[in-house]
């Protein structure tokens, strides 16, 4: 009898845990569609992106104003902080709904406008740091669409 009672309790909690898990997931995949404003996903690159130290920050700079990446730089662009935080900015440029959701009527509109543009140079510098690499490899077309992303970037 206890034997029977054992076996049903343990089909009754199989059963229960596969239609819960099956639940989360079905949730799980509706619950997170894309989002649909760009700034959304600026804000993510923005958090993303690695600090670069003192000698990365001049050979960014050194690049920005014509100088040839050297290794130390790529690796750099390679982390996968900065792969992803070009990857999200890149996904954020082809959203044309951008609300910074900024609070106006709070009185900290031109603080939180000074950091934003701030933060916005800094992903801009990164993907032109990276555009001109890829220039450099010989990478044109995925150069050229940096580019694009940059002035889509810049257009917000």
């Amino acid at each position: 009898m206890s034997n029977i009672s054992h076996r049903s309790r343990k089909t009754i909690c199989c059963v229960f845990g596969a239609i819960l898990f099956c639940a989360l997931g079905a949730y799980a995949a509706i619950s997170s569609p894309d989002p649909d404003n760009a700034a959304l996903l600026y804000y993510q690159a923005f958090l993303l992106r690695p600090q670069p130290d003192n000698a990365t920050y001049d050979l960014l700079d050194a690049v920005l104003l014509g100088a040839e990446p050297d290794e130390k730089l790529r690796e750099y662009l390679n982390l996968p902080e900065s792969r992803e935080t070009i990857r999200i900015a890149e996904a954020a440029t082809q959203i044309p709904q951008c609300s910074w959701g900024i609070m106006r009527s709070q009185g900290i509109y031109y603080l939180t406008l000074k950091t934003l543009i701030g933060q916005v140079r800094q992903i801009a510098f990164l993907l032109e740091v990276d555009a001109r690499t890829l220039a450099v490899d010989g990478e044109y077309r995925a150069a050229l669409d940096r580019c694009l992303s940059i002035r889509r970037l810049c257009l917000i």
